[in-house]
């Protein structure tokens, strides 16, 4: 986000609680960048699809500026691991995707891509591949007009005279400016402005294993009921448990076995390592319908009163943008899909700063609104 903004010629601070950048999920040295299937089009397939795409090309054009190293090693995505309550139809996956952006394989033929014996057929992603996040993180916090302040935890925000006022626990002003993103995944709900949105904390825990003679092998990214990511210092990282209603950051030695157990079973034979050497645990941040949430933060109690909503009830892109507090922004919710939806997501936000016009059109900006479960909550109650 800020080097989004960054790019415009805005004078931007990030304010970070920890002591240095990228310390939580985005600070995996290894994330994969593959595009999330829909069956069907819609809004939000062509936000994936579009994010997808703009992601892997930024990443490219950093790789050769020199900046980064894009792994563009492909990712294959095991057809029986795609947590969907129907199994997806290649027919239909066909008609929505070109052959650039996903194929399907037969097992034979993802396993000569993988460089090893898989045990089923996978969906390929040969745009896809992986990169270091933390690595990422910092390149862009390396722009000129970034100022990163660490160790500075934000309590609350308060407006005042047209400036946004961020505020520690004690109510001391750690910055102001007229323009406010919040951009703090799982705590992006604990201000008085963002309680009301319905995000929800998965915490996971990723494992670390020894390499072994023939794991070294292995060319692209596996995504099964683990991900299993290629050789790195001779190890590999394997990602990620999900403790669903349970927000502790413990590390547990059952989510390093299932993790073990869900990594091997990608593979035929004895294939990985049994070593655990280290673990990792980081918190996703998702939302009450599995989808991104942003843009404007919503003015919520002028949005409950019914009869202002006139003629447009139910409709965002009808919204005035009185119901909105101005100058208040939020990114949040990306999930397992941050590195693919993010870049794309801080263009979009940037735009409505800069006035510029966004680059997606008014089906995506209303699809991922952080104003549509308001509205929806009043839909129910008329």
């Amino acid at each position: 986000m800020a080097y989004s903004l960054a790019q415009r010629n805005w004078e931007v601070k990030v304010i970070d609680q920890a002591p240095g950048a990228a310390t939580g999920a985005s600070g995996n040295s290894q994330l994969a960048l593959r595009c999330r299937l829909f069956q069907t089009d819609s809004e939000l397939a062509r936000f994936y699809l579009h994010s997808f795409l703009y992601t892997q090309r930024e990443l490219r054009q950093l790789s050769k500026n020199n900046r980064i190293n894009f792994h563009n090693c492909g990712v294959l995505q095991l057809v029986g691991a795609m947590n969907k309550q129907r199994d997806l139809n290649p027919n239909k996956l066909k008609k929505l995707y070109n052959k650039q952006v996903m194929q399907t394989l037969d097992v034979q033929s993802a396993s000569r891509l993988a460089n090893c014996q898989l045990t089923e057929a996978a969906y390929y992603f040969p745009l896809g591949g992986w990169i270091d996040g933390s690595l990422l993180c910092n390149t862009y916090l390396e722009h000129p007009s970034i100022d990163l302040i660490t160790d500075q935890v934000v309590s609350s925000l308060k407006k005042n005279d047209n400036q946004w006022q961020l505020l520690d626990k004690e109510q001391k002003e750690i910055a102001r400016a007229p323009i406010v993103v919040i951009a703090n995944s799982y705590n992006a709900s604990q201000f008085q402005q963002t309680y009301q949105l319905p995000l929800t904390t998965l915490p996971g825990q990723t494992s670390i294993i020894s390499a072994t003679d023939q794991s070294l092998s292995l060319a692209t990214v596996v995504c099964g009921n683990r991900t299993v990511f290629p050789e790195i210092g001779k190890h590999h990282n394997l990602s990620a448990s999900y403790r669903r209603e349970d927000a502790s950051l413990e590390l547990r030695p059952d989510d390093d076995q299932q993790n073990l157990a869900g990594a091997r079973a990608c593979f035929r034979e004895d294939y990985l390592s049994q070593v655990i050497q280290s673990a990792r645990v980081t918190v996703r941040c998702n939302s009450k319908d599995n989808f991104p949430v942003v843009g404007k933060v919503p003015n919520v109690s002028k949005l409950q009163d019914h009869s202002m909503l006139g003629g447009h009830y139910g409709q965002i892109g009808k919204i005035s943008s009185d119901y909105y507090l101005p100058g208040l922004y939020i990114t949040a919710a990306h999930g397992s899909n941050g590195l693919a939806t993010c870049p794309l997501s801080s263009e979009y936000l940037a735009s409505l700063i800069d006035q510029e016009v966004p680059p997606f059109g008014q089906g995506i900006i209303d699809a991922l609104d952080p104003a549509r479960f308001i509205i929806r909550e009043i839909r129910k109650k008329r």
